[in-house]
């Protein structure tokens, strides 16, 4: 028999011992082994009364080889997603983020190991193939912005602010759901108070109508209420603002003519001037339609233009 013993803190600081019983053969049953990884997961991370609804842990072999040991890390790709109710605190998600992430270290070993903690199901969307994102989502393995408890803190802050949907941090990298553009204005405004915010992040309004990659050292604030202005002012129309490269631009789409121009005169009001750290201006491409013609308005944040 196979005696394996790891060790876990838990969010509380309490050292946590197990104890697991395999055979030494390679030929152990991979669905046992899944099981048995599930069992351990939940026995740490799933305590009563936490705020846990379920752990689900998940082993794929790395190599192809299914004979592989179950309980030896090295050889399985491993997933893991603590699943916390909708009514869980932010110390609940934290303390649940904070055992997950001392879980993980401890038992990874050289294999390929994700854990996350999201906060609601994953739901099915009715009448279609897509599902829709739990309303909080942490990366804690391998990757966190500070600390799995900070990120998972500052997640539900976010979730909290008045017209946000959803968040997820993953890759360090937070993305934020919007549910009505005219709730926009307040979480923007929000969102460039946060320290989960000095570098930016990903917003989505309305389902992908508004999609915001906002860097705040490329893109002023003043810049990016304009354009959120001009997304709720414009309700048929898609905004996207790319702010990831050193040279930003607005793309916006289905919009006549008469109303792109209207848009263009707007944004290039000179109190939007500004170049960013790299010396580049904001620019826009405004893509208008009417009846028998398209035409791209281009022009500069801030420098007034003839049209």
């Amino acid at each position: 028999m196979r005696v394996t013993v790891f060790r876990v803190f838990t969010g509380a600081g309490v050292l946590v011992a197990a104890v697991l019983l395999s055979s030494c053969s390679g030929s152990d049953d991979p669905d046992a082994g899944a099981e048995s990884i599930k069992t351990q997961a939940e026995s740490v991370l799933h305590p009563t009364g936490a705020g846990v609804a379920s752990v689900d842990a998940t082993q794929t072999p790395i190599d192809g080889d299914a004979d592989a040991d179950p309980l030896d890390a090295d050889h399985w790709a491993v997933d893991i997603n603590v699943v916390m109710t909708e009514q869980a605190t932010a110390d609940q998600v934290a303390s649940a983020a904070r055992s997950t992430r001392a879980f993980s270290k401890q038992y990874v070993g050289t294999g390929r190991w994700t854990a996350h903690v999201t906060v609601g199901e994953i739901e099915p969307v009715a009448g279609d193939d897509r599902t829709e994102p739990a309303a909080v989502q942490v990366e804690i393995y391998p990757k966190v912005r500070v600390s799995a408890a900070a990120d998972a803190r500052a997640a539900m802050a976010v979730k909290a602010l008045r017209g946000v949907d959803g968040v997820a941090i993953a890759g360090g990298v937070a993305d934020v759901r919007v549910g009505k553009a005219g709730d926009l204005p307040g979480v923007v405004t929000s969102l460039r108070r946060l320290s989960l915010w000095k570098d930016g992040g990903n917003l989505d309004a309305e389902a992908g109508r508004i999609r915001l990659s906002d860097v705040p050292q490329r893109v002023t604030i003043a810049q990016l209420k304009a354009i959120v202005r001009e997304g709720v002012a414009h309700p048929h129309a898609d905004l996207a603002l790319e702010s990831s490269g050193r040279s930003p631009e607005l793309y916006v789409n289905h919009m006549t003519l008469a109303e792109g121009r209207k848009l263009a005169s707007a944004l290039t009001d000179p109190a939007l001037a500004r170049r960013n750290a790299d010396g580049f201006e904001l620019e826009f491409n405004v893509r208008t339609t009417d009846a028998d013609k398209t035409v791209d308005i281009h022009g500069t944040f801030g420098r007034p233009r003839s049209l």
